[in-house]
């Protein structure tokens, strides 16, 4: 199990290979290509030219950089682009927010080497019992808990698709009123420093009765998950 307290990241360790290069086009680079493409012609579903993102089809919020995924540290340094809050404005505009919610995968766990933040419904169990059972336990949660991020953990029934059965998952909770801070920044802050650690994160944001629940997990916590899939209708 890692450690979860924090620490510094050398910048030597903040590798450029982490973010790719605007001229990839490997197998898993279709999702880069796509959006460039649809950049291009102008027939993206929607784009945020403040916080330099689009949305395409299949509901999927993508960078308009270069951003392999949730391992470059272009996405937590100051001043980046808040992906999260642009995609929440989107599901505000056009989805149910009340019953949506927004997720990424870590890398061992997604096809595409492009970040994307999914936008996408809870499954049925998830999205009628997930917020009550996280209400109920705000208070383990990181402010409330007097913990970091890092200590405080939740656990939250999801649907294992591979074994057609509902699971529980341990999570570290966090609760926040609004998106107006990047997320990235705060877990990369508080739970896992360096691209190494980042690489391995699923982040799920899903709305609580006031602001919304970010929970965050991976394979190195017990009964932890590297996929935002057990809760969120991602594919």
């Amino acid at each position: 199990m890692y450690d979860t307290q924090p620490e510094n990241t050398p910048a030597s360790r903040l590798d450029p290979k982490n973010c790719g290069e605007p001229g990839d086009h490997g197998p898993r680079d279709g999702l880069w290509l796509k959006v460039q493409e649809c950049i291009s012609a102008g027939n993206c579903v929607d784009v945020d030219k403040a916080q330099r993102c689009a949305v395409m089809h299949g509901g999927l919020v993508v960078p308009i950089d270069r951003v392999k995924g949730i391992e470059c540290y272009t996405i937590w340094q100051p001043g980046a682009p808040n992906y999260w809050h642009s995609a929440w404005e989107y599901v505000c505009k056009h989805m149910p927010p009340a019953s949506t919610g927004l997720g990424i995968n870590s890398k061992s766990a997604r096809t595409k080497d492009q970040l994307h933040i999914h936008m996408a419904d809870f499954h049925e169990r998830a999205s009628g019992d997930l917020v009550h059972e996280l209400k109920g336990q705000q208070k383990n949660m990181a402010p409330y808990s007097g913990k970091s991020w890092a200590e405080s953990l939740v656990t939250a029934t999801g649907w294992v698709a591979s074994a057609q059965k509902w699971e529980q998952r341990k999570y570290r909770a966090h609760h926040v009123l609004n998106l107006g801070s990047n997320l990235f920044e705060t877990l990369q802050k508080e739970v896992a420093p360096s691209s190494e650690r980042m690489q391995e994160q699923t982040m799920i944001v899903i709305p609580a009765p006031q602001g919304f629940y970010v929970l965050n997990s991976e394979k190195g916590i017990r009964d932890g998950t590297s996929t935002c899939d057990y809760l969120l209708r991602c594919n």
